[in-house]
């Protein structure tokens, strides 16, 4: 799998190069494991063909080997408000983040989502819908991330119990 994750790493390094766009940090690598080689290109394919601009882009990829951690509407499943939530720090910068405890956390989608930015350049590159990095946005009050309990452990000695 690290080859594999590298091959990825060097390919979006490559692409960038080629357009002159900057990579905003580390964190794509957070999210390798959740596509495979041929979405990434193709991904990269429709951008380029679209002019490359600069806004997050959801591409459909057809049958990837995607998975995401995003529950809820736009992964075509009921509103997951009123859920009960566990906010669980996942490092990297980020603040607590609302999530659900899930036996299989891991979904499959056909969406790869480049997150381009103005001025930023590619801020990272996730399977599935494109969401609002903020965790207080509306959206995030009928979706959540999943997560088994024993990566919420993990994550986290002061996970908090929410009602959404």
């Amino acid at each position: 799998m690290e080859s594999t994750n590298n091959t990825k790493v060097n390919l979006i390094k490559l692409v960038l190069s080629a357009t002159s766009v900057p990579l905003a940090g580390d964190h794509v690598v957070a999210h390798l494991d959740e596509f495979d080689i041929d979405s990434l290109i193709h991904a990269f394919t429709v951008w380029v063909a679209g002019g490359c601009v600069l806004t997050p882009l959801e591409v459909e990829v057809g049958q990837g080997n995607l998975k995401t951690r995003v529950w809820g509407p736009k992964m075509g499943q009921e509103s997951l408000e009123g859920e009960e939530r566990i906010l669980v720090y996942r490092g990297a910068d980020r603040p607590k983040q609302p999530c659900v405890v899930k036996a299989a956390p891991y979904q499959e989608t056909n969406i790869l989502s480049l997150v381009f930015l103005p001025v930023h350049g590619l801020v990272t590159i996730h399977a599935g819908p494109l969401m609002s990095p903020d965790f207080r946005d509306p959206e995030w009050l009928t979706h959540a991330l999943g997560f088994t309990e024993d990566e919420v452990g993990n994550m986290t000695k002061d996970a908090v119990k929410i009602n959404w």
